[in-house]
């Protein structure tokens, strides 16, 4: 996206281009807005929104402001329990709010989308780029800590003793 860029911009600051008002009494003309900015602000907005899982809805003017408080939710949850990680393509009729890990290899509308959480609203799949140490877990109890982008098995502290001990006899 750029600043606007049609004619009779003016410099907001910092060489940067703003929009002024038309004047026609005093002879100031106001700022062109060209179609190029006008469907890069909507590509940008709608960008956002559909990232977020949502279906752009003519009616709702609240979208952005969904798919932002998802953005800044989805950073903060320390954890989600999730079906499953490792099914390599979309189920074709995933529940409300259920949600998987996409692994390596996945296809449909999950590829491109490795080791990212993606979760159905419904409507569409709706993906979380989670943190490193964001954990996840599935039905049988195992848990799975993000780790340099990749979701591990969680080895807890008492597993990591066990093992030790062990090995030591």
């Amino acid at each position: 996206m750029d600043r606007v860029n049609g004619a009779d911009f003016v410099d907001i600051g910092g060489g940067k281009r703003g929009f002024v008002g038309e004047d026609l009494p005093n002879g100031v003309p106001g700022t062109e807005v060209t179609d190029d900015w006008l469907n890069g602000v909507q590509e940008e907005v709608l960008a956002v929104i559909e990232d977020a899982g949502i279906v752009p809805d003519a009616g709702d003017n609240t979208q952005l402001l969904q798919a932002l408080a998802w953005r800044d939710a989805s950073r903060t949850i320390p954890f989600i329990p999730v079906t499953a990680v490792d099914v390599t393509a979309p189920p074709g009729a995933p529940a409300v709010a259920e949600a998987y890990v996409v692994p390596p290899g996945a296809t449909d509308a999950w590829a491109g989308r490795e080791q990212q959480i993606a979760q159905w609203t419904g409507n569409a799949w709706r993906y979380l780029d989670a943190p490193d140490g964001h954990v996840v877990g599935t039905p049988d109890g195992v848990q799975f800590t993000r780790i340099a982008g990749v979701y591990t098995a969680f080895e807890t502290q008492f597993n990591r003793l066990y093992s030790f001990f062990v090995g030591q006899f």
